[in-house]
């Protein structure tokens, strides 16, 4: 049973402690001894002023530079053969700070392997006489990362409750303000404290570097979550006091989006899109979104949320919640770390989780922003400023596309029109969560996996994911006619894609249905008898093609081009292809097609609804 109590915490003296290592245990091993922090006064002092090797202390002021420079040396031919770098610092010598050792297990120059990619800053790593742990500072991280900290975006508890400051106790810089003893005070409170004092044992000494090591194409082949990087992401969080903002830049890469092209892809956009929709479209690639969210949540309401856990549908769905799950984190669009850091973190909330299942083959699992257990409740998806986001205006995709293949039966009376798709892979996604409410915000548990999801990315059922996107989408639309008035039809850029897909024959003796021309439709050549610029119409990630069939290669390249242009070059090694690849092998490029769950018939100018769509709206099966 959980029980709220005040825990006093008496003032101890280091002396006291019965968990800390004198200077003289420290084995032989590649130790800081300028950086090594002990539990006494006089071994402080000690440490602060010698250095040495096992026992053997020798105090620095009493050594000339000259023999100094021995003692390192001595230092580094005996602990520092096979290692990239010198183990040792010169800086020591006059009299500056320095950062500290290289970690054993890790090469820091192996740590980013592609171009481009940020380096990693100076980390210090500290032993306690067991275990190695490394010391990141917070300004450092930030410097690191394009998406800084934003007055406006905030998320937090509104009042701070006694388990609010428990991390910062008990990560390893708080961990000399406990005792023994009060460690295991705290753990006899309730289960849930218990844990949290056991994980943090055993993290506060986790070298999490790791993190930010480059996975290669081994994620593609991810089956399920990899416990060992759930470890080093909580010992992260631990490390800065529950604060999922820093470990997602900590993490960086593609959680941030860090590997995009940001710079070349506003240069490809700026002159031709709507200046508005480039304005966001800046502000999201650099800063994330959504445009502002400054809340404060009750911690009550929290522990209710988690209490009462997800909907049904999500605890009758375990398998596939996993597989999903297993999906999002090899991906990138989330964090997964030990589920007691949504109790005890002040930036942390708990969204309930849904799962629409209208469709046997594509359950989808949603963010549920908007469910309420009280009348009282403020869910997520209730009081979001919404003013300065972008406008939705997908609505109108349908009839605009019905609307461009009757056109082009005016301009076109006798030639056969193919109509084709094109599906964005997980366009939701596409946007980055701001670091500072990725946690707070946009996180989520399931109980029986034991982790808490940090969602970076947009998630599926925020008021405000489509918004996100929209400027995208709209971006994409109009890329695509640039670069069909650019490209030349026998371009063999991006063959490799073509040749994925089939292609209808074109008939000899085919009937077509005419096309009237009229005072508002007049056909898609110009006054001078020209093809206009021929695009695609995106219905939310559904890019709608039509167009003849002698033009329909260039679309296809066209689209692609701006694809890939807006949401980044086809990469395997980092991420997987912005385009749905699953669905564009199964495409078959010809009059008919399905859209939407419409039939269109591209000869006959028909539509049609689908007995698949009319059985998945009205859930008969």
């Amino acid at each position: 049973m959980d029980v709220d109590m005040e825990v006093t915490v008496p003032s101890v003296n280091a002396s006291e402690r019965t968990d800390v290592m004198d200077t003289e245990d420290i084995p032989d091993c590649r130790v800081n001894y300028f950086q090594k922090t002990v539990g006494s006064e006089a071994n402080s002092n000690l440490a602060s002023n010698a250095i040495g090797f096992g026992k053997d202390f020798v105090p620095v002021k009493s050594l000339k530079k000259k023999e100094l420079e021995a003692v390192l040396e001595e230092y580094q031919d005996k602990f520092g053969g096979g290692y990239p770098l010198p183990i040792i610092t010169t800086d020591r010598l006059q009299g500056k700070p320095t950062a500290s050792t290289v970690n054993p297990s890790t090469h820091l120059h192996e740590l980013h392997a592609f171009e481009g990619d940020p380096q990693p800053w100076n980390i210090c790593y500290e032993y306690d006489g067991e275990n190695w742990s490394c010391d990141v500072s917070t300004i450092d991280v930030i410097k690191d990362c394009h998406m800084k900290p934003k007055a406006e975006m905030d998320f937090r508890v509104d009042s701070l409750h006694f388990d609010d400051i428990l991390l910062s106790l008990l990560n390893r810089k708080g961990s000399g303000f406990l005792t023994a003893k009060d460690m295991r005070a705290l753990s006899l409170v309730s289960k849930d404290h218990r844990t949290l004092v056991d994980t943090c044992k055993e993290l506060r000494s986790v070298d999490f570097s790791p993190l930010r090591e480059c996975r290669g194409t081994a994620y593609m082949d991810q089956t399920k979550i990899c416990e060992e990087r759930v470890k080093y992401a909580s010992a992260c969080l631990l490390h800065f006091i529950g604060h999922p903002g820093m470990l997602t830049r900590y993490c960086g890469l593609e959680y941030t989006g860090g590997r995009r092209d940001i710079d070349g892809t506003l240069a490809d956009i700026k002159e031709h899109i709507d200046p508005v929709d480039y304005k966001d479209i800046e502000r999201i690639l650099r800063e994330g979104c959504p445009g502002k969210m400054d809340r404060r949540f009750k911690r009550e309401d929290k522990m209710k949320y988690l209490r009462k856990g997800n909907c049904p549908s999500v605890e009758n769905n375990k398998e596939k919640v996993m597989k999903t799950m297993n999906k999002e984190d090899k991906n990138s669009h989330l964090i997964p770390v030990s589920q007691i850091f949504c109790r005890f973190s002040p930036y942390i909330q708990h969204v309930p989780q849904t799962m629409n299942t209208k469709k046997e083959d594509d359950i989808r699992l949603c963010w549920n922003g908007s469910k309420m257990y009280d009348p009282d409740d403020t869910p997520m998806n209730m009081g979001v400023d919404d003013e300065d986001e972008p406008e939705i205006t997908f609505g109108t995709t349908l009839m605009n596309f019905m609307t461009q293949l009757y056109n082009q039966r005016i301009s076109y009376p006798s030639d056969e029109i193919w109509l084709a798709t094109a599906d964005i892979k997980a366009c939701f996604r596409f946007p980055k969560i701001h670091p500072d409410v990725t946690g707070g915000a946009f996180s989520f548990v399931f109980p029986f996996m034991e982790y808490l999801f940090i969602s970076t990315a947009m998630v599926f059922g925020f008021i405000l994911s489509a918004n996100c996107w929209e400027p995208f989408r709209r971006a994409i639309e109009t890329m695509t006619k640039v670069y069909f008035s650019r490209l030349s039809k026998d371009s063999t850029l991006y063959k490799e894609y073509l040749d994925m897909i089939s292609f209808d024959k074109v008939p000899k003796d085919a009937k077509f249905t005419k096309a009237v021309p009229c005072s508002i439709n007049k056909g898609c050549l110009d006054e001078n008898g020209n093809q206009r610029h021929i695009g695609g119409l995106i219905y939310v990630d559904d890019d709608l093609l039509c167009a003849p069939w002698f033009l329909m290669n260039l679309l296809l390249v066209s689209t692609l081009h701006a694809i890939f242009t807006l949401c980044g070059k086809p990469n395997l090694a980092v991420r997987q292809c912005p385009l749905a690849l699953d669905k564009w092998k199964e495409l078959v490029v010809g009059h008919k097609s399905v859209f939407l769950g419409v039939l269109f018939n591209a000869r006959k100018l028909t539509v049609a609804i689908t007995r698949d769509y009319i059985l998945t709206q009205y859930m008969v099966y």
